[in-house]
């Protein structure tokens, strides 16, 4: 299924109608009951003012909560939160000069499909020593690399092709790094095809503001 973008942003429709009582603030000022000299609630100017603060206070830090755990992607029964995907970003640009966030986010909705499907292949759980990334480390290991075969007619036209860099060193002498270069290019294609597979098959939306 294709990635389906939402451009609504839960900002936008958190504060949808919330200029509905625009047009009564002033028959409220006006309004007898809701003068301080009639009010019950007539307290010293500086309370009043702590309390406008507090309130004020709680309110920008609800608000600047909801921005730092808003949904950006949706995975099947999974869900990216912006916290997690700024951390990523960040993470991103300091192990390079630059970095799209777009790309940022595929490559966290692929690994979140290649950690279900290593869950749901897993017997045993996992041990405190190891991590999410284990074990998607060993299910790329366990279910694509047995597959992969490097023929020793592809690994003679490398090595003609490539003549010049070996040196003096016959065939035999780089044939095991050959293979090994070749089996790591082949591992990498078979993995984007069995991520775009497993995308096919995903219920995938992207929620960007």
């Amino acid at each position: 299924m294709k990635a389906e973008v939402n451009c609504i942003s839960a900002w936008d429709m958190r504060f949808k109608g919330s200029s509905k009582g625009q047009g009564t603030r002033d028959e409220l000022k006006n309004n007898s009951k809701f003068k301080t000299q009639n009010s019950k609630l007539n307290l010293p100017l500086i309370t009043r003012c702590l309390l406008l603060v507090a309130c004020y206070s709680l309110l920008v830090t609800a608000v600047y909560a909801e921005l730092i755990e808003r949904v950006v992607a949706v995975v099947d029964d999974d869900i990216i939160l912006l916290s997690e995907f700024r951390e990523n970003l960040q993470a991103a640009v300091s192990g390079k000069k630059s970095a799209k966030e777009e790309e940022v986010l595929q490559g966290m909705i692929n690994r979140l499909l290649l950690l279900k499907e290593a869950k749901r292949f897993r017997i045993e759980p996992l041990s405190e020593k190891e991590n999410e990334n284990i074990l998607v480390n060993e299910y790329i290991e366990k279910r694509l690399r047995p597959f992969i075969r490097i023929p020793d007619e592809e690994i003679a036209l490398f090595y003609r092709q490539h003549i010049t860099s070996f040196g003096n060193k016959e065939i035999l002498d780089v044939r095991d790094e050959i293979e090994s270069y070749l089996a790591e290019k082949e591992l990498n294609k078979k993995l984007l095809e069995h991520i775009e597979e497993l995308r096919r098959k995903a219920y995938i939306r992207i929620q960007r503001q």
